[in-house]
Parts: structure tokens; sequence; C-alpha cells
């Protein structure tokens, strides 16, 4: 059965099938089930190959069609291609640069898909504040129109310390993200009496998360993480870059 479907998501692909929107996160979901069940998937791989640039800009027309889309495919390709080849995960720096995913007949890296699309062109090592003035025709067609804090609590790049894997759904998408992110946040942060200790994730894209204020007010206790920010120190852990595939989880 597994076999008709990716088939059928390939010749869906080439031809342009009539509901372009829901096919495409259809493929990005088949993408997960196949890799969860140790599955092949190279139809899979290959019908993304044959997406064409303005059917796949046309289909993704809403912000969340957008971030469940592209949350799939980048942890997808993640696990994909580090079970094929894990020593790639040595070089890490490399590893999120080098454009190994072939997407609608456009190599991109997973720093073109996390900071250009979906984080809305985002400079990489600028703490989210400064935005790329240049992008690619690709990137601006296909990227969301502002960063949201909570997909750093759904990419998984294949380290120990990454958010479970999830499959996104576009008609759910914000209950999902509501909910693994608190999942990340309650299972990472510690509390003691002068301090507040939370992934460095939020150290790394602070303003992503509207800067230590938004991240006291609009995290911590939105979520009800801990009861109360006053007087407490944000200290920010370490990440744990040990290799770790194959971390699913469902919403």
């Amino acid at each position: 059965m597994k076999i008709i479907i990716g088939l059928l998501l390939f010749f869906y692909a080439i031809i342009g099938f009539a509901n372009p929107s829901n096919h495409y996160l259809n493929l990005s979901y088949q993408f997960l089930e196949e890799l969860q069940a140790g599955s092949n998937t190279y139809n899979t791989v290959l019908a993304y190959q044959n997406i064409t640039l303005d059917s796949l800009a046309e289909a993704l027309d809403t912000e969340d069609k957008k971030k469940a889309f592209w949350l799939n495919t980048y942890n997808g390709f993640v696990q994909q291609i580090l079970l094929k080849n894990p020593e790639l995960f040595e070089n890490r720096g490399e590893f999120f640069t080098a454009k190994r995913i072939n997407i609608a007949g456009i190599l991109m890296s997973f720093d073109d898909i996390e900071h250009g699309i979906i984080r809305a062109s985002r400079w990489k090592l600028s703490l989210g504040y400064l935005r790329k003035p240049f992008s690619p025709k690709y990137v601006r067609l296909l990227r969301t129109k502002k960063p949201d804090g909570r997909v750093h609590f759904a990419l998984n790049c294949g380290a120990k310390s990454c958010p479970p894997i999830a499959t996104f759904h576009a008609a759910s998408l914000n209950q999902e993200l509501d909910k693994i992110t608190k999942q990340y946040l309650q299972s990472t942060t510690k509390l003691s009496d002068e301090a507040i200790t939370i992934t460095p994730l939020m150290s790394w894209f602070r303003a992503d998360f509207g800067g230590k204020k938004g991240i006291k007010k609009d995290f911590l206790l939105a979520y009800d993480i801990v009861p109360s920010t006053a007087g407490k120190n944000l200290v920010f852990d370490t990440y744990d870059w040990t290799l770790s595939l194959g971390n699913y989880t469902a919403l």
C-alpha cells in the first residue's frame, strides 16, 4: 500500500494534481510516515524534485500551510539524509549550509529552508534581529511573512537536544505548535531561587521570541512553565549536539 501511495504522489507531482494545496501538504505528511515506518522514500524524494516552483508558491497560500509544509519537509530531509550518511553531521556547519535538498528542481540547504523560508529571511547569526536584504526568487516566493518563535520547538536538526519530530497540519497548526512548545519547554526548563535555566534556542534566536521580555511573558508565563519570573535571571543551558535520529512523537 505504501508503494502505491508513493507512486501516486510521484505522478501527481508531475501532472499537477487538481488540488495542489492538499497534495503538497500530503506529500510532506507521507514523507514523515515513510521515514518513521522505515519505508523506502525514493518516490517521495523524486516527487519533491518534480514540484514546480510556481505551483508550490500558489498552493501554499497561507502562513499555516507554509509553516506546516516546510516544518515537515525540513524534519523529513534531516532524517532521510542522515540515515544514509550519518557522518555528514560531524561537520555541522557544512551540513546546514550545503545545498543538498532538491525541491522544485532547486538545490536548497537546511539554512535556506529554516532561516530563509520559515524565518522570513533572517540572518542566521543576528539573534533574529536582522533581515537579509537580498534573497533568491524562490525564497521570496515561498517565505513566511514574519518569524514565529514556536517553530524552534518544532524543527529537529538531528541532535539529541532537538525537539521531537511531529507531523504538522495546516488546519490545526496553531494548536499543534502550542502543544509542542509547551512540551519542550516543560522538559528543558529548570527553576531555582535565583534563575530560570532555559534552552539556548531562546538565546540564539531571541528576537523571534520578542527578546528577554517576550521570553518571560509570552512563553514562560503564557505556557505556565514557571509560576513567576519576578526577580529571576534567565540562564541559557548547553545544547547536546550528539546525533540522535528517529525521535518521533504524536500530537
